[in-house]
């Protein structure tokens, strides 16, 4: 039913007043049943969550994150701190739902100054049906991406701006905010600075070179083994899928023997076979794992044969989509293979692939696995809080779980640290990619 439509009415203000408390601008608007739903709805979330958010289920709740207690022996700070996060996230739900009572409120008051009848609990329904369907498919997805995800992101994010350390262990102890304190500490005190520069170094010539050896060999296999005259494709492709197929874990342990300085397969078999082969090389056995410079090398090289598989499996189904045809006019055109190469294979392959390719970077920036279990980050350096070829989630595992100060308020800050640098380097690559920039135009 249509109302008579007045010019100089303001519903819409006055419901927008009215909403303050929590109904009040439906029952404004005489809607009554939607304004009671809405009033039992945040006094039921009140009553439900009210001691939660404030006190929580250690003592703890939204006073606890920022006391993070205040009797040793008794409280702990850790729990007051989740708990205190738990309740600041239950505070956002409750203030999500009391503003959307305000805008629905808001709506309906526009709709009565513009003359029209406010939405029934029907037509509401129905609206929400039909607009947001695809938000409440993604809902559940959001909520397990938030409890998995975003909690985690954030308790870490919390813990980096406290003294949590082994002098300062829950329970029997408390630990304190220090704010920005641990993320100074790290690029002004000399060993903090030290280690981090360090192992940020390696890091990130650890990240390129491992990561353009596995891309460079599964291109060039992949090209090699697709041209014509290349005989028993399949089985050539079962074969270098295979270190693929085998557990990481199992090869880097594998390879963790076969490097070994004193009864490796490397110094006693391989080598030797070379020195047989090219006397004139003159190779001796080789301090893999225990001088630094040949133990970055062997991971970089385990790294391309652990990784190439996967760019060779991924290349070689984007060279099965390219028309023979531009092969076959470059062909009369006189182009060499290298030129076609350069032409055409490698621009197609790029263009397909750059966004799983920047994936590798990041993973490789972070691939605790290879570093650890072949060396434990070692060799050991002298005065120095890190090891020869730890990269920093190497190194955070270390100072927060095997060294004597078990430095979780740093592990964190550290932590934080590479994940602002992991999503830098990735956004900006994405970004500049045409297949990022092909899905922005559409």
């Amino acid at each position: 039913m249509k109302v008579r439509k007045n010019r100089n009415s303001s519903h819409k203000k006055w419901a927008t007043i009215f909403s303050v408390f929590p109904g009040g601008g439906h029952f404004y608007n005489r809607q009554y049943l939607r304004g009671s739903l809405f009033l039992l709805l945040m006094a039921s979330y009140g009553y439900l969550f009210g001691g939660v958010i404030l006190f929580g289920k250690q003592g703890g709740g939204m006073i606890g994150l920022f006391t993070l207690g205040t009797v040793p022996g008794e409280d702990h700070s850790l729990f007051f701190l989740i708990e205190g996060l738990l309740a600041l996230v239950l505070i956002l739900i409750g203030l999500a739902i009391y503003l959307f009572s305000i805008y629905d409120a808001r709506k309906n008051g526009e709709k009565r100054d513009a003359g029209e009848s406010p939405y029934k609990i029907s037509e509401q329904y129905k609206d929400t049906v039909n607009k947001g369907f695809p938000y409440l498919l993604m809902l559940p997805g959001i909520l397990a991406m938030t409890l998995s995800v975003v909690f985690p992101i954030l308790a870490t994010v919390l813990i980096s701006m406290t003294n949590y350390n082994i002098n300062n262990m829950p329970p029997n102890k408390l630990f304190e905010w220090v704010g920005l304190g641990n993320y100074l500490n790290m690029f002004k005190l000399a060993s903090w600075q030290s280690a981090l520069l360090y192992t940020l170094s390696w890091t990130i010539i650890w990240t390129i070179c491992a990561t353009s050896l596995t891309i460079v060999l599964g291109i060039g296999v992949a090209v090699l083994v697709n041209q014509r005259e290349i005989k028993f494709k399949r089985f050539f492709r079962t074969i270098i899928i295979l270190p693929w197929a085998i557990p990481a874990f199992i090869s880097v342990m594998m390879f963790s023997v076969f490097f070994n300085d004193s009864f490796g397969a490397m110094n006693l078999q391989v080598i030797p076979f070379l020195d047989r082969l090219f006397p004139f090389l003159e190779i001796t056995a080789l301090p893999w794992k225990t001088q630094v410079e040949f133990t970055r090398l062997a991971l970089i090289l385990i790294q391309g044969w652990l990784g190439f598989p996967y760019t060779f499996v991924m290349v070689t189904g984007v060279l099965q989509s390219i028309p023979g045809e531009l092969y076959e006019a470059a062909q009369m055109d006189g182009a060499s293979r290298f030129q076609q190469f350069r032409k055409i294979t490698l621009p197609w392959v790029l263009l397909t692939t750059a966004p799983v390719l920047i994936t590798q970077f990041t993973y490789n920036f972070s691939n605790f696995n290879v570093i650890y279990l072949f060396n434990g980050g070692g060799p050991v350096i002298a005065g120095q809080q890190t090891g020869g070829t730890d990269i920093l989630v190497s190194w955070v595992y270390k100072i927060t779980t095997e060294s004597a100060a078990r430095e979780f308020g740093m592990g964190a800050a550290i932590t934080v640290f590479i994940s602002l640098i992991v999503m830098s380097i990735a956004l900006t690559q994405y970004i500049r990619t045409d297949a990022f920039k092909g899905g922005l135009k559409k």
